[in-house]
């Protein structure tokens, strides 16, 4: 008799075990977007009356941003570093005058150019606030709003030609210079991205001129582009 009890509760016991609910806890895991690689239409507003801006001007960003707060929430805020590069392909160049003022001067109409171009490079420090949509299986497939602002200091800035010799000898030349006179050396702005998984629309506005103030064309740059968060 013990022996029947002992075993109908064994029985029960068992049954019990068996039946619960295994009780888990989804983590949420969001893509952390570490590095973004942004391939931009670098532009201008207020470009000066003389010169055409080609459409074809363009850059590149690089950025590596790690999560400061958020990791496993849909509203997060990160901070990093990166590197910029534009290129504004242009029918002019910057010269300076005797008051110290940059102007832009026209390539003459009889000679004949391959390229001209103005380019930029800033070294950077983004900080991004990001609200994502997720699926903790399916973390690459998140709808992605970002909105921050980014720093940046300038470490190079030259002009590239190549064409015919501006002195009318017709001899095919390449010429660069370096460092700019008058380009600001900080610049700051808000940026923006909106997107799904791995691609983004991105954005940069700077609330900087391109040049110091009274030492060249009230020229305020500005990037569209897309954007491309690998990991």
């Amino acid at each position: 008799m013990k022996l029947h009890v002992f075993t109908i509760i064994l029985l029960l016991l068992t049954n019990l075990l068996f039946s619960q609910e295994k009780k888990t806890t989804e983590i949420k895991i969001f893509s952390n977007d570490n590095l973004i690689v942004d391939i931009n239409y670098d532009s201008w507003l207020n470009t000066p009356s003389n010169i055409t801006l080609k459409p074809y001007s363009r850059g590149i960003n690089i950025s590596y941003l790690e999560t400061l707060l958020g990791q496993h929430s849909n509203i997060s805020l990160a901070a990093g570093f990166g590197i910029s590069c534009q290129n504004y392909f242009i029918d002019a160049t910057p010269e300076i005058d005797n008051q110290g003022v940059t102007s832009f001067v026209n390539i003459p109409d009889n000679i004949d150019y391959k390229a001209n171009k103005l380019a930029t490079t800033y070294i950077e420090l983004p900080v991004e606030i990001r609200l994502r949509t997720n699926k903790a299986s399916r973390k690459d497939k998140s709808f992605k709003i970002f909105a921050g602002f980014k720093a940046g200091y300038l470490v190079n800035s030259h002009t590239k030609y190549k064409g015919d010799n501006l002195d009318g000898s017709g001899k095919e030349i390449k010429i660069k210079k370096y460092n700019i006179d008058n380009i600001q050396k900080y610049r700051y702005g808000v940026t923006a991205r909106i997107g799904y998984g791995k691609f983004n629309i991105t954005g940069f506005f700077p609330l900087t001129k391109l040049f110091e103030k009274d030492k060249g064309p009230d020229i305020t740059p500005f990037s569209v582009g897309l954007s491309i968060s690998p990991f």
